[in-house]
This record gives C-alpha cells, sequence and structure tokens, in this order.
C-alpha cells in the first residue's frame, strides 16, 4: 500500500478509518505521555525534564535574571570617571561652546564649529 501522504483523500480516509483501535490508542498515550513529562521520551537518561545548571560568574559580574548571562558591574566611582572622561573631550566642548554662543540646534553646531576649530 502506497504512503498515506502519497494517496488521494478518499483512499487516505478509508486507511484511517481501518486504522485499529489498539495502535490509535498507543500513539493518544505516548503523546500524552510527551506532554506530560514536557520533553521528548528519548531527551536524556530518564526522560524527564532536568533543571540547568548555571557556572557561576566571575569576580566582579552578576548574572541579568532575564537573560542568566553574566555581566560586569561597574563601580559607581569608575562610571563617574568614565563620563568626566567623556566630557573631557575638547571637540565636543567646543561645539557645546559655539552652540550656546550662536543660539543654534546642536546638528548645526557641528557642521559650523569646524572652521573656528582648526583656527582655535
Amino acid at each position: 500500500m502506497p504512503p498515506a501522504w502519497n494517496m488521494p483523500f478518499k483512499l487516505k480516509d478509508q486507511v484511517d478509518a481501518m486504522d485499529d483501535d489498539a495502535s490509535h490508542e498507543a500513539r493518544r498515550a505516548k503523546k500524552a505521555d510527551k506532554k506530560l513529562n514536557g520533553w521528548k521520551a528519548s531527551a536524556g537518561r530518564s526522560g524527564k525534564r532536568s533543571a540547568r545548571k548555571l557556572k557561576p560568574c566571575a569576580k566582579g559580574s552578576e548574572r541579568n535574571p532575564a537573560s542568566n548571562r553574566c555581566k560586569k558591574v561597574r563601580s559607581p566611582a569608575r562610571a563617574a570617571a568614565a563620563k568626566v572622561a567623556a566630557a573631557a573631550n575638547p571637540w565636543i566642548a567646543h561645539v557645546k561652546a559655539y552652540q550656546a554662543a550662536n543660539g543654534v540646534s546642536y546638528k548645526v553646531a557641528m557642521q559650523m564649529a569646524a572652521a573656528s576649530y582648526k583656527a582655535a
């Protein structure tokens, strides 16, 4: 007999109707068992769901509860130092001064301040 997926609809329905009740019940029980355990029967030795063991994070890191990934923790002093270092950029300071002096948007100040920056 040809495979069921290769049959016309009428013939496929007839084959399904001829399917014995024992095999149908066995398939239903197997499906219910998979649903109950959460995993396929072939997954793992016991076939039951097991909790994933996570490695501890490195020193100076903590685990993000949403993604379960380790992330370095920045101390407040280090974060403040990074902010100060970012603000110490002379080009950005020049652009902000140009913006305040001329009353233009930051975007326009970025474009117009180049001429006066090279001269200074």
